[in-house]
Parts: structure tokens; C-alpha cells; sequence
């Protein structure tokens, strides 16, 4: 569905029409012909800064172009293409914006200098959306007030799409192990016995020194560290607990760390079960470095909403099976999960040592 707003007049537009309408009245009342000359040319200009952006607004097809996979407060680059329809006139000085259906969202706009008649042109521009959720996209404004600036035309195309923006990635800065020293998370930071040489790959945050190959760092022009291989990875279970006990910051936080745990995990070779609940528990079990099990995961946190009531989560911990639990906080529902020592990690975001080890 197109819409066309009527012309609005800039500030511009409204002290040149008092110009005018000035000149008009002195040359009435003074009966100079070059005053009626300089009229004349003044409200030809009015008139062609009012018909011109009406024309060069009309005859417009626009299409969007985003990447497959957006997370929250992460900068990404978006493409408007723009299609001149028109036969004999090309098309200038445009002015391109979504129509924002979120104050989330931080969409500049994008300028389109000329188009060619029949032709066509791709804008780009980088924008960021800062709350993960799914969002409707209605379409586009497209503005032009060519050539003197005195009216503002805009005319909104529609071209729905639907929106998914993944939870945050965080980074890892510290290496997480269970209570026993051991853990998959301990593996995947530092790198230790039991594992074989797999692969190179670029230094990361948590990442032990010692593992750096100095030539081929040489050589990239960065870090390069090894990365290894376990013989048999071992399935961990990963548990968020979404009923909040504080702010709904504290859950996106939540989300966010478990995210960005379940990206190094599946990327570093390990079966991953998570659990949740929503307010029903929610159970997947995701292959290492599977790209859509991943981003079944991304789709299934992007949708996630705080649980109403406390949930026994504690039934989900498996004594025989490295767990690492993800809490909004603590209360006196927690008690018990303790007597899982060494095959349980608890991860409180609302800690001051969470800050040491994740950031977002």
C-alpha cells in the first residue's frame, strides 16, 4: 500500500513566501514594472519547488537487503535498492528511511543523489537495534525537497518483512571451570591434556598464552593460537533459569551469557542440551558446529520471556553430566543444587566476580 503526504512547507519555504507575497504587495502598491517582474519570478520559483518533489517522489520501487543474522546492539549493514521507474526523468536528491516501528531501533537515513531514468541505485548504511525480540518492518519513507529546499515532499512505500535480532554475543575473559578444576569451559579457555592439535585459529579473550604459534602470528599479522580436539567430547548441559528475581536486565544479561557460552561450546566440539523454561521447559539438544542447531538456539532465546513463577529446575541436573547453570539471582529455591559438586557450575550474573569473567 503507497501513501503520498501532502507537501509540507519548510521553514525555508515560509520566509520566502513572506518574501514574496512582500514584493507582490510593494509592487501593487508602488506599480514598478520591475517589481513585477522580480514577483513573478519569485512564485515561479514557489510553484516549481511544489510540482518538482511531487514528480521525482512517484515512480519509485524499493527493496531491503539485511544480513541473515542480527543481535542486539551489534552494528550491521543494511542495503535499500532503489528502481526508477520512470521513462524519461531521472530521479534526484532522495532521502531513504525505514518506517520505525520500535523506539529500539536505530535506522539512519540514507541519501540517494540520482537515479537514472530506468535505472537503479543500492544505498547502504549500518544501523543497530538495541533489545533482541522479532520485529515488523512496515516499509519506507522516501523524502525529497528538490531543488530549493522551500517544501518537503514524502511518499511511504510498503514492503513488509519480519525481523529477528538475536541476544547479545558477549566475549569470555576468563576461563570458567567446574568444582573440581575440571570442565569443559576450562578446556575451550585454556587448552589442556587429553586433547589433540586440531586446527589454527585467531587468538580470543580467556585464550591461553602458551598456545600461541608465533609464525603464524608472524605471518597473519595477528594472534594466531592452536586450537585442539578432544577424543571423546563429553554432552554438557546447559540450564537457564529465566524466573527474575530482580530486573529484566538482569535476564538479558542471562541471555546473553548463555548465548555466547553455547556459541564456544558447540564451535569447540561439544553435544550441548539446553534447558529452560517458558514458562513450560523447553529442551534442545544441539550438535557441535552446527549452524542450524545454533541458530535454532538464537530463535528459541530471542523469543524467551521471563517464566511468572519459580520453576524446579533442579530436576534437569544430572549428577553424571557436566552442567553449568545460568541464574538471574538467587533465593531460597536454590538450595540443593550445591550437592552436585564437581559436576555443576553455577553462573550468577547478578555477582560482582560475574564482571570478571563475561562481558557484554
Amino acid at each position: 500500500m503507497l501513501a503520498r503526504h501532502k507537501p509540507h512547507l519548510t521553514m525555508e519555504g515560509k520566509l520566502f513566501l513572506l518574501f514574496t507575497l512582500a514584493v507582490g504587495v510593494a509592487s501593487l502598491n508602488t506599480a514598478v514594472n520591475l517589481l513585477y517582474m522580480i514577483f513573478s519570478m519569485l512564485l515561479a520559483v514557489f510553484i516549481i519547488s511544489w510540482i518538482i518533489p511531487r514528480v521525482l517522489v512517484e515512480g519509485l520501487e524499493l527493496k531491503r537487503s539485511l544480513p541473515g543474522s542480527i543481535f542486539a546492539q551489534e552494528e550491521f549493514q543494511g542495503e535499500i535498492t532503489l528502481y526508477n521507474k520512470k521513462r524519461f526523468f531521472s530521479t534526484t536528491s532522495l532521502l531513504v528511511e525505514e518506517q520505525i516501528p520500535s523506539p529500539y531501533f536505530s535506522f539512519p537515513q540514507a541519501y540517494a543523489l540520482q537515479i537514472p531514468a530506468k535505472g537503479k541505485i543500492t544505498l547502504r548504511y549500518r544501523a543497530s537495534i538495541a533489545k533482541r525480540g522479532v520485529y515488523q518492518l512496515n516499509g519506507f519513507r522516501v523524502l525529497c525537497s528538490f531543488p530549493f529546499g522551500l517544501f518537503n515532499q514524502q511518499k511511504e512505500y510498503s514492503y513488509p518483512a519480519t525481523l529477528w535480532v538475536y541476544p547479545k554475543l558477549g566475549k569470555i575473559l576468563a576461563p570458567i571451570s567446574f568444582n573440581n578444576g575440571q570442565g569443559p569451559l576450562a578446556m575451550v579457555a585454556w587448552g589442556t591434556g587429553g586433547e589433540e592439535f586440531h586446527a589454527l585459529r585467531e587468538f580470543r579473550p580467556g585464550d591461553n598464552p602458551k598456545w600461541i604459534h608465533w609464525k603464524s602470528s608472524a605471518r597473519a599479522g595477528k594472534w594466531m593460537t592452536k586450537e585442539f580436539e578432544r577424543e571423546h567430547p563429553e554432552k554438557v548441559s546447559l540450564l537457564l533459569y529465566n524466573y527474575i528475581l530482580s530486573t529484566e536486565e538482569v535476564l538479558e544479561k542471562s541471555i546473553s551469557l548463555c548465548a555466547t557460552l553455547a556459541r564456544y561450546l558447540l564451535d569447540a566440539g561439544y553435544p550441548l542440551q539446553f534447558s529452560t523454561f517458558n514458562p513450560n521447559p523447553v529442551s534442545l539438544s544441539l550438535a557441535p558446529n552446527s549452524q542450524e542447531d545454533f541458530q535454532l538456539l538464537l530463535r528459541t532465546l530471542t523469543l524467551l520471556k521471563p517464566s511468572p513463577r519459580p520453576v524446579d529446575i533442579k530436576s534437569l541436573i544430572k549428577s553424571d553430566t557436566e552442567t553449568i547453570l545460568i541464574l538471574p539471582g538467587k533465593d531460597s529455591t536454590d538450595k540443593g543444587w550445591e550437592e552436585n559438586v564437581g559436576r555443576l557450575q553455577i553462573i550468577d550474573v547478578t555477582q560482582p566476580e560475574f564482571d570478571v569473567m563475561y562481558s557484554d
